[in-house]
């Protein structure tokens, strides 16, 4: 039914009344079962425009497809007020830059960490190799690229990087929850490599290979990752005071995990829409560590 059905049966007078403490007896007394009262409650979320446009032709909305509506929807609100937040850039430990990484030229021997998420598909293959470049420019003698990559161009992600840096070893990121298909390959994956390379010998601690991912956080972009699996590596492969870099920083998980854990951290990003998510991200990982 409509979103004025749906509503009506939760409000007294046009306005919606707070659920009793114990809603259970009341909503069966209606005649609502828990899933019904589910969509009643999102559909209250959406504007009134929003949710009729969402209606199939015979006036019916999946509960899946309502839920989705309502994450898309708070995202979109959630980006809208990044970009109006008009941040500064920096602060005290960090920088972000809206620019393509090709473009950026750090210190060389600045940077002790690079941590990153790029883009899997095949159509980006040829970054890997700019990755690695860029990567060998900044890192000091010893340190070390970290980036998830997918499984399917792997072998081809390898070769590209080890033309300007050293491969050591792949890391197993498991993966939690629902794992996904990739049918043209006939599997059912659960788990991420995270290929390491570094510049020169590696001189740092010994490191186990498998982590666990933490929960997922989609609040802003459907490829945003978990700050946990980042904080790992942050910890992991550079110290306190160490600079850590992400060339294609998306939301600014690599720069909220490497702010907690007290490194300096250089973001990079050509998307103005993730620039602004990032700089609200880090400046609210910035009060929260000063606190």
């Amino acid at each position: 039914g409509t979103r004025g059905q749906l509503a009506g049966k939760h409000t007294s007078g046009g306005t919606l009344l707070d659920p009793p403490e114990d809603d259970t007896p009341a909503l069966a007394s209606l005649g609502i079962d828990k899933h019904a009262a589910q969509e009643f409650r999102l559909a209250a979320q959406l504007p009134e425009a929003l949710f009729h446009s969402l209606l199939n032709t015979d006036g019916r909305l999946t509960f899946s497809a309502l839920r989705r509506a309502v994450r898309d929807h708070e995202r979109e609100e959630r980006n809208a007020a990044d970009l109006d937040a008009d941040l500064p850039a920096e602060g005290s430990s960090w920088r972000l830059l809206e620019a393509d990484f090709h473009d950026v030229a750090l210190p060389p021997a600045s940077v002790s960490a690079v941590i990153t998420d790029p883009p899997y598909g095949h159509e980006f293959l040829s970054s890997y190799e700019d990755l690695g470049s860029w990567a060998a420019g900044v890192l000091c003698p010893g340190g070390s690229l970290l980036a998830l990559v997918g499984q399917a161009h792997l072998p081809d992600v390898l070769a590209l990087l080890s033309r300007h840096l050293s491969y050591q070893w792949t890391l197993a990121l498991i993966l939690g929850g629902g794992h996904s298909m990739m049918y043209q390959r006939k599997v059912n994956v659960g788990w991420k490599p995270i290929v390491w390379f570094t510049l020169g010998r590696y001189n740092g601690p010994t490191n186990r290979d498998v982590l666990q991912a933490g929960s997922q956080e989609k609040d802003r972009f459907d490829l945003q990752q978990g700050e946990s699996q980042f904080g790992d590596l942050v910890r992991m492969f550079s110290n306190r005071g160490d600079l850590v870099a992400d060339p294609l920083c998306g939301t600014g998980t690599t720069g909220v995990a490497a702010i907690k854990l007290g490194r300096h951290f250089m973001g990079i990003d050509s998307n103005p829409e993730r620039i602004a998510n990032a700089k609200v991200r880090l400046h609210e990982a910035s009060q929260a560590s000063s606190a």
